[in-house]
């Protein structure tokens, strides 16, 4: 399983809801014991061209410290989540 894609989705999918979420607070949202590095290299692979923030889906505030959903990451979502169910 790849861990840095299902926390980027985790917390995408997150931020569809509430819209932003503070760099401190995701460690105690999503992290659990053993989890702790994969949220955050949400944050530390930004710059990888796989990072939901380098393609545009998260905007990081790096002053403010906060990951914000864009418009872009909420059409994903959106996409995503149009077909009904069956």
């Amino acid at each position: 399983m790849n861990q840095n894609y299902f926390f980027d989705q985790l917390i995408l999918t997150y931020l569809y809801k509430k819209e932003s979420i503070s760099t401190l607070d995701i460690e105690n949202e999503f992290g659990g014991i053993l989890d702790k590095q994969n949220v955050n290299n949400i944050i530390s692979n930004r710059k990888n061209t796989t990072s939901y923030i380098y393609k545009g889906f998260i905007d990081y505030d790096q002053n403010k410290q906060t990951l914000t959903i864009t418009k872009k990451g909420k059409n994903l979502i959106e996409q995503e989540f149009s077909e009904s169910r069956s």
